[in-house]
């Protein structure tokens, strides 16, 4: 788990693979980001493509008053197809 200073902007990397674990680009993407008690505290329509085949992004910008101290979740989710893939990625701690 990967400490940030509340008011840091963390960037959230998450990788699309197929059973056969080859990388793939899906059709659509979105995803979660979850505080301590598993509560969503934003949710993502859309990720952003990265540099290589199923490699995809999300910046989060936290902010002092708003985010809580403490450890969450960031989950990225992408459809191929008929099946929804989803991965919970990045674990972190805003300190």
């Amino acid at each position: 788990m990967i400490d940030y200073t509340l008011g840091d902007t963390i960037r959230f990397v998450v990788t699309f693979k197929d059973n056969s674990e080859a990388a793939f680009d899906p059709s659509s993407t979105w995803g979660k980001i979850f505080d301590s008690s598993s509560t969503v505290v934003q949710s993502i329509t859309n990720l952003v493509s990265g540099t290589a085949t199923g490699i995809y992004t999300y910046d989060w910008q936290t902010v002092v008053g708003s985010h809580q101290l403490g450890p969450g979740a960031f989950q990225g989710a992408g459809r191929s197809g008929s099946f929804n893939y989803v991965r919970r990625e990045t674990l972190f701690k805003l300190v």
